[in-house]
């Protein structure tokens, strides 16, 4: 299983998967950003071309992480959502499928204390209103991209491990179901 966390920076993604694979040792934590930054690369991408470049790194970063960790589910924390002095990029869909997720997480919370949270990690001035904006989003690529590939999303509060726990034991149960390939939709057209 690998489980695709998306949320802004500041929602509370990395503290909530720390919690989340204390007790759930059978995954291990993944954070994009790390495996960035490891490459050499900036994680803090200044127009298009980097965050493409990151992105690439990120793939085969991550595919190395998959066979190290091959008897462990993954849990990527990362973003749907790239933000730059430039403006926002949302991920291609060729980086997620790169990246061969199985399940969708998005972390939300209250834009006023993600703002909170932002300003003392002093990441760049943004309103509410604008955190509420690109918290939307984020949630919609997210649940985009789950509907693209077929792979279940949900949606879960900032720190509330149990309510990931149960949404990835009933997605875990119907796993054979996801994993079955997609079947044909046919449409039918009338003959004049």
């Amino acid at each position: 299983m690998i489980v695709f966390l998306s949320g802004l920076s500041g929602v509370g993604k990395t503290t909530t998967a720390r919690a989340f694979v204390t007790r759930q040792q059978q995954f291990k934590h993944i954070i994009a950003s790390d495996l960035i930054s490891g490459a050499g690369a900036s994680i803090e991408p200044a127009d298009e071309r980097e965050v493409i470049r990151n992105q690439n790194i990120l793939v085969q970063e991550f595919a190395g992480f998959r066979q190290y960790f091959r008897d462990y589910h993954l849990l990527l924390d990362g973003h749907m959502v790239i933000e730059t002095s430039k403006g926002d990029y949302i991920i291609g869909d060729e980086v997620i499928d790169g990246l061969a997720v199985t399940h969708f997480v998005g972390i939300i919370d209250n834009p006023s204390r993600i703002h909170s949270t932002r300003r003392v990690a002093q990441k760049g001035a943004i309103s509410f209103f604008e955190l509420a904006k690109l918290q939307t989003l984020e949630m919609s690529v997210t649940r985009q991209q789950a509907e693209r590939t077929r792979r279940p999303f949900f949606q879960v509060q900032s720190g509330q491990v149990e309510s990931m726990e149960a949404s990835l034991g009933l997605a875990h149960q119907a796993i054979e179901n996801i994993l079955q390939p997609p079947r044909p939709v046919w449409r039918l057209r009338r003959l004049l």
